[in-house]
């Protein structure tokens, strides 16, 4: 008797939605903006809807991104030029060629062309306030061999006073809340356990919300995975036991928590609940909290074979559901394929619109076929209205207003993920209307290394 044996690979995104508020934004998309390494230095240049191109200002030729240029001052990657939620300035951080322990922050005004320069311990990764009033400062996403290992924790820089305030040991990336005098971090638990803070700008004081060991139960490593703030709500959400358990079997004890600012905790479900029959190996990939909506993505294998192992060829199941009165999890949509199908299904990238009305994911197959697909999915009816294909890996999700969402893809064979600790120029920034479907490429002309530096929707660049 012959037996066949059937994978496919399931990865769930859920969405607890209830209600969703839109930001104001101008009648046109906003311009895309361009980061550019010239043979003389870095350009900014923006770009709208219909191709036209704006330099802000002219070249600068003391910088240079590492790795794709000589300059005295070196970028440590794109990722770490940040736009200011008002669209009026830039800010980045780098390195001195000649000395690697000299480190500086500077801040480009979009308004009148001036640069300013402070002298920093470190290149740290910068993160606007959401007022613009300060410049959160934490682990680098990535930082050259060549670099001194020496780093000081995290700090907050004052626009005001150019005050640098040191907050916090965490190496963990903190989390503005709008306030912007208070960010929530994850780390320093006791043994496996790593709880929540609440950090504020200036003070090293960080307050715990959450101690996981006196509510979870012993016997595992309950790693925090995704930290999403809900303004609405003002709750933190969160998922316990991510790389816990038995990997032959579903993980029960992979839990979706919230915390608000006392401490109160409350489990809002069980992520168990949502994994198929007969699954395996299951994975957290990611949360997002948006107004009072809350998204979840997760991945399994369902009917494995015994002893096989896939490596970096899971498929991924889309799945968007409600959070009910009886923190029942209802899905409503979901994708599912075999496990070595020639198909695009490994998320790479989830960005939701300013309106919370589209859900934007970049996926690609990684391994021998370097294929990608860009979907986006309309949460109300759970349907998806777009699906575009493309060769290599689409990363950089951004909205540049509620229905025009901006992607990059990157087709260097050696890149196989999104990670930002590989900075390599994409081949094509484009823009979607997902109300029509039609997609524009946005560097066409930018014969130059260039990558898209996101910018808020609601932000007026000058």
């Amino acid at each position: 008797m012959r037996w066949f044996i059937r994978l496919t690979v399931w990865v769930v995104f859920i969405a607890l939605v209830r209600v969703s508020l839109s930001p104001a934004l101008a009648d046109t998309p906003q311009p895309a903006l361009f980061l550019v390494q010239e043979h003389n230095g870095i350009r900014f240049v923006r770009v709208d809807s219909n191709g036209e191109q704006q330099d802000i200002p002219e070249p600068l030729e003391q910088f240079a991104i590492w790795r794709y240029g000589e300059a005295e001052w070196l970028i440590v990657l794109p990722a770490h030029v940040q736009v200011s939620p008002d669209g009026e300035s830039i800010v980045w951080t780098a390195f001195r060629s000649s000395n690697f322990s000299d480190a500086g922050m500077f801040i480009l005004s979009l308004v009148d062309g001036s640069l300013q320069q402070f002298d920093m311990p470190y290149p740290w990764y910068p993160q606007w306030s959401p007022d613009a009033s300060k410049i959160l400062l934490s682990l680098p996403l990535n930082i050259p061999d060549i670099y001194p290992l020496r780093y000081p924790g995290n700090h907050v820089f004052d626009m005001t006073t150019t005050n640098l305030i040191k907050v916090s040991d965490s190496w963990t990336t903190p989390l503005w809340l709008e306030n912007s005098n208070s960010f929530l971090m994850v780390g320093g638990g006791s043994g496996p356990y790593f709880d929540i803070r609440i950090g504020a700008a200036n003070n090293e004081n960080a307050n715990v919300l959450t101690v996981l060991d006196d509510i979870l139960p012993a016997g595992a490593n309950y790693t925090v995975c995704g930290l999403a703030w809900s303004e609405s709500e003002q709750r933190a959400y969160f998922i316990t036991g991510c790389l816990a358990g038995d990997k032959e079997e579903p993980n029960t004890l992979q839990q979706l928590y919230s915390v608000d600012l006392n401490g109160n905790i409350t489990l809002e479900a069980s992520i168990s609940d949502l994994y198929p029959a007969n699954s395996s190996r299951p994975e957290i990939s990611g949360l997002i909290a948006h107004d009072d909506s809350v998204f979840i993505m997760l991945r399994t294998t369902v009917n494995p074979t015994p002893g096989i192992m896939d490596v970096g060829d899971e498929t991924y199941a889309f799945v968007v559901g409600t959070l009910n009165a009886n923190h029942d999890l209802e899905v409503i949509y979901s994708e599912t394929f075999p496990l070595h199908a020639e198909i695009a299904s490994h998320v790479e990238a989830i960005k939701m619109s300013p309106d919370g009305n589209f859900i934007s994911v970049g996926l690609s197959r990684r391994g021998s076929s370097n294929v990608a697909r860009l979907i986006v999915l309309e949460v109300a009816s759970g349907s998806r209205l777009i699906e575009h294909p493309a060769v290599g890996v689409i990363c950089n999700l951004s909205w540049l207003d509620h229905s025009t969402l901006m992607f990059s893809v990157i087709d260097d064979p050696g890149i196989v993920t999104c990670s930002p600790v590989f900075p390599s120029p994409p081949a094509q920034t484009a823009s979607v209307d997902v109300s029509i479907g039609t997609v524009t490429t946005l560097n066409s002309q930018l014969n130059s290394p260039a990558w898209s530096i996101p910018v808020l929707p609601t932000a007026k660049l000058p």
